[in-house]
């Protein structure tokens, strides 16, 4: 091949390499670039199914990245700017947080020695106090209102992929009933705060109709 030919190819090959595809309108191949959650169309957890009739039914959700929370979505798929008299309703549900008394939390609560049971093998030590620095035990502020991580309300930071974009929402009283309204179509990333826990999840809002 001589030189002009492959000068030739060299124009065609970079050609090839620069095509571009038409932004599809669907909003599918709009938001999903980044999303690490997907959505479950299945039966919800075990956890998070009381209060529906049928607990075995198919309902789209997502779960949290450490499984503390799910998000059920009533409105699937969620959109941006919505023009069909819906509502992005979101139903947030927490994992019931474990107890010393649960045997099934992976907790084992042993009853507390005492000074009158020589058989107990334990010896009294009198309580710490958060103001003896040798008793190993740190003193922990009280939360305050002013405090967003101590509260009990589902304090939600969403930032849009690839973009940058980051805003809050909140859930007065903690995970429950929502209508969780965005301003773009994308992939969000979502940190959810809750009553001194975390989670993250990420949802798809979709482009209006």
């Amino acid at each position: 091949m001589g030189v002009r030919g492959r000068a030739w190819l060299g124009v065609v090959v970079l050609a090839a390499g620069c095509t571009t595809t038409a932004p599809s309108t669907t909003p599918a191949t709009t938001a999903a670039t980044g999303c690490a959650s997907r959505v479950e169309t299945g039966a919800l957890p075990d956890w998070a199914d009381a209060g529906f009739s049928d607990a075995s039914a198919e309902i789209p959700h997502v779960l949290g990245a450490k499984g503390e929370i799910v998000a059920v979505l009533f409105a699937h798929p969620l959109t941006w700017k919505r023009t069909d008299g819906a509502s992005n309703k979101i139903l947030w549900v927490s994992r019931p947080a474990p107890t010393p008394s649960d045997p099934t939390s992976g907790w084992v609560s042993r009853p507390a020695p005492t000074p009158s049971d020589p058989t107990s093998g334990w010896v009294s030590r009198p309580a710490p106090t958060p103001s003896d620095p040798t008793s190993g035990w740190v003193s922990r502020p009280a939360p305050t209102p002013s405090d967003p991580t101590s509260g009990t309300d589902l304090s939600i930071t969403a930032t849009l992929d690839g973009v940058g974009t980051r805003l809050t929402r909140e859930v007065r009283g903690g995970p429950g009933p929502s209508i969780i309204d965005l301003p773009h179509a994308g992939c969000w990333h979502l940190d959810l705060r809750w009553s001194g826990r975390t989670d993250a999840m990420d949802l798809v809002y979709a482009d209006g109709h």
